[in-house]
């Protein structure tokens, strides 16, 4: 398991944003993280909000997401998101088939060229690829999803539709809120304390990430990533439902399999 900052790979594209670079230099992926940076949108969504159901004026949404595509080399026609709900649910992104995915927390495809997207502000963005059989994942688990295991869902779900190992995986953990900021209550606490053990809780604290990435080892993902910044410290790099009490912008992390085929 290795970690990671943000800042170590954030580079200088408009707007700038984070090359996933483990994943990138697999060769057979591309994935990037947005930040809050380089939008158009106005306080509480300042700059680059990406969602649309935040409460943000629609025209500057679709601005923003152009702006991100364009930097990432992304083909917004081709950008598969689900609209989230904090579940375990996984779908498989196809070419031709519906772009939005509903009452869905994670994607997986293997088609050239196609995107996969979660969007965050705090909760866990996990992007997977198997370099072996070029399939790939996108996984977004708050902590219902996390206590339900939908990192090891998405892992069977690549096994089953495209024969993935999971030692054959690179997992990388995006940006997400740290255990600094994430105070539960005694009873959830205590529910990851059981579950993943001491590492991830201090006092009512919990580890987010780590508890992820505990899952993805236990799987047999040998290689594993994890993000060390925290999205409601960094106010000046990333939005934060905690931080901001619910009235903010969201984040973009992206995977995409075999850019140059796209």
């Amino acid at each position: 398991m290795r970690f990671w900052e943000a800042e170590e790979w954030i580079v200088g594209t408009t707007p700038p944003l984070i090359r996933i670079d483990p994943i990138c230099d697999t060769g057979v992926a591309a994935a990037f993280s947005s930040l809050r940076i380089g939008g158009v949108s106005r306080p509480p969504f300042d700059t680059l909000n990406l969602g649309r159901s935040v409460g943000d004026e629609e025209r500057n949404v679709l601005e923003n997401r152009r702006r991100f595509a364009e930097a990432a080399g992304i083909d917004l026609n081709r950008l598969h998101l689900c609209r989230q709900v904090h579940g375990v649910g996984i779908d498989i992104a196809v070419e031709g088939g519906p772009t939005l995915h509903p009452d869905r927390d994670g994607l997986i495809s293997k088609t050239p060229g196609i995107a996969l997207g979660v969007l965050t502000a705090d909760c866990v963005p996990i992007l997977v690829v198997d370099p072996r059989t070029g399939a790939v994942g996108a996984i977004h688990a708050g902590w219902r999803g996390t206590l339900g295991g939908i990192a090891l869902n998405g892992l069977r779900a690549m096994e089953e539709a495209f024969g993935t190992e999971p030692g054959d995986c690179l997992a990388v953990i995006c940006p997400s809120i740290g255990r600094c900021c994430y105070e539960v209550s005694e009873e959830l606490a205590a529910e990851f304390k059981r579950r993943f053990g001491g590492e991830v809780v201090e006092g009512r604290r919990v580890d987010l990430a780590l508890a992820n990435a505990f899952q993805l080892k236990e799987a047999g993902v040998r290689e594993i990533w994890v993000c060390r910044s925290c999205t409601c410290c960094q106010g000046e790099l990333f939005f934060s439902h905690r931080r901001d009490k619910g009235r903010t912008g969201r984040m973009m992390s992206v995977i995409i399999s075999s850019p140059s085929a796209s």
